[in-house]
């Protein structure tokens, strides 16, 4: 027997047979060339294959009831090959997997199809702690038709179930579609998604909870029926463990110690509820850098982002898009840590604001928020936070440019700053008795209603120019009146706040 091939025995259907799969050395693992398509011939094949061998399945269609891969070992595709999962999960379980090895499918279309039995499904089940798999160059689909909600399972048509702590899932250059649900993950996981589609999925795209690193970028996801992406930060028994990366990768921004949530280049259009949605437990913290790069988020059916009571190290947004989200564009809510929101645009929210502060310390610059139906910018909260807005542009928003209402200490620093033709006021301030606001180099021109309306604060506004305004420069109540402070050296536009009118009881226009 040459050395080129290995002989496999086994019986068929038909009885005892002998077939030959020829084998080459390629990239110092041993390749498998599988020349039948029956499922027998391929599970025996991938039975008897050693370690970080390939398997190249053949170019038809192959339906399996179930795949259980227990070592590290590369299944490979051709134009034509179509490997069906029926009734069945392809099942990962690599045991302790200390050498931290692989599983790999590649270059194939796989297709999940179930007949609603009364029990868990999941298309890719990893049932090790320290899994890893890799996935690339394929297009990943559930032909099931619809989610049962009288089956009580813990999964119903997932396409990933990372369910044991340290599982790691690459996925590269995929399309994932048709689930109902993409993804679910436990504490600890390690996910890494890049160049990617994910849509038409019945359910959330992603459910991920207290990742160790999850990495998404150049990826899409559209028309998901629920939210797009929801991360759950909380520290439980699980997370409290080991929490050293499993991750095989060379990036070194995925060998961080600390935990790492990044999201850059992604695309998320028409999610039924929020784009992404990242939330925890505002008591306990839960050490986490996370940051959104250079996405767009379009036409959700909540607000794009949303971000709410989460106590976690830092919160970075820049570069991102809002566009026609149902509600408001970006909403941060009582987030306990730095935010910083640097060049992000925000319009058209339909029934929101551009971006929405509750209770929340943030640094705003270069801003751009124009056409939302409720406002450019809301700041509201009872904390001691820090907000800062400089370099911005509030522009025709369709009510009042910047509402902060109720922020009874802390600051709020606006500089540099446009506010320009908007259908409300430009700034509307009321019950920020305790609170500090100072405006310095803004401008306020050619709003509907009143250049700025303050009720029940303190402050100070200098070297701001307030033009055209329809309804005048400035209302202030009696409190206002005593306790804000105008300093501009442009006497052209110097501003007597005796002479501005009172209204006590102010409202929103």
């Amino acid at each position: 027997e040459s050395q080129d091939s290995v002989r496999l025995s086994f019986l068929t259907g038909e009885g005892a047979s002998e077939h030959l799969f020829t084998s080459k050395e390629f990239s110092e693992n041993l390749v498998y060339n599988c020349a039948s398509d029956t499922s027998f011939s391929i599970m025996s094949l991938i039975h008897s294959a050693s370690e970080n061998s390939v398997i190249e399945l053949p170019a038809s269609h192959v339906v399996l009831e179930r795949l259980n891969l227990n070592r590290p070992i590369t299944l490979k595709g051709f134009p034509g090959t179509l490997l069906e999962i029926r009734n069945g999960s392809i099942n990962i379980n690599l045991g302790h997997n200390h050498k931290k090895q692989r599983v790999v499918i590649c270059e194939t279309n796989v297709v999940f199809t179930s007949s609603g039995l009364p029990e868990s499904t999941a298309l890719f089940n990893f049932q090790g702690q320290k899994d890893v798999l890799e996935v690339r160059d394929c297009q990943i689909k559930s032909q099931n038709n619809s989610f049962n909600p009288n089956q009580h399972c813990e999964i119903q048509d997932v396409c990933f179930w990372l369910k044991q702590e340290h599982s790691t899932l690459y996925l590269d250059s995929c399309r994932v579609s048709n689930f109902f649900k993409g993804l679910i993950a436990g504490p600890n996981s390690n996910i890494r998604v890049e160049r990617s589609h994910f849509q038409d999925l019945k359910s959330s795209a992603f459910l991920v909870e207290s990742p160790k690193n999850f990495l998404c970028s150049f990826s899409n996801f559209s028309r998901c029926g629920g939210t797009s992406i929801e991360l759950k930060l909380v520290k439980s028994s699980k997370s409290e463990g080991k929490s050293n990366s499993c991750s095989n990768s060379s990036d070194s921004t995925f060998h961080q110690n600390s935990n790492q949530v990044t999201l850059e280049n992604c695309n998320f259009k028409s999610s039924g509820a929020y784009g992404v949605y990242v939330h925890g437990d505002y008591k306990a913290y839960f050490p986490c850098e996370v940051k959104l790069d250079s996405c767009e988020f379009f036409n959700s059916k909540k607000e794009g982002l949303a971000i709410k009571h989460l106590n976690t190290t830092s919160v970075s947004i820049q570069g991102n898009t809002f566009k026609q989200n149902l509600k408001s564009g970006c909403w941060l809510q009582k987030v306990n840590c730095p935010v910083k929101l640097i060049q992000n645009q925000t319009y058209e929210s339909q029934k929101g604001y551009g971006v929405f502060l509750y209770d929340v310390s943030a640094n705003i610059s270069y801003l751009e928020s124009y056409r939302n139906a409720l406002g450019g910018v809301m700041v509201v909260g009872s904390s001691s936070n820090q907000v800062t807005l400089t370099k911005s542009s509030l522009q025709n928003n369709r009510e009042n440019a910047l509402s902060i209402l109720n922020f009874t200490q802390g600051s709020v620093k606006v500089s540099k700053t446009q506010i320009n033709r908007n259908t409300g006021n430009g700034v509307y301030i009321t019950d920020c008795e305790k609170a500090c606001l100072h405006f310095k180099n803004c401008f306020l021109r050619n709003n509907s209603g009143y250049g700025a309306v303050i009720s029940k604060a303190k402050g100070l506004i200098s070297n701001s120019v307030f033009e055209g305004n329809y309804l005048g420069p400035l209302c202030m109540d009696e409190t206002a009146k005593r306790s804000f402070t105008i300093k501009n050296k442009d006497t052209h536009n110097s501003i007597d706040t005796k002479k501005s009118p009172c209204k006590p009881n102010c409202l929103i226009f």
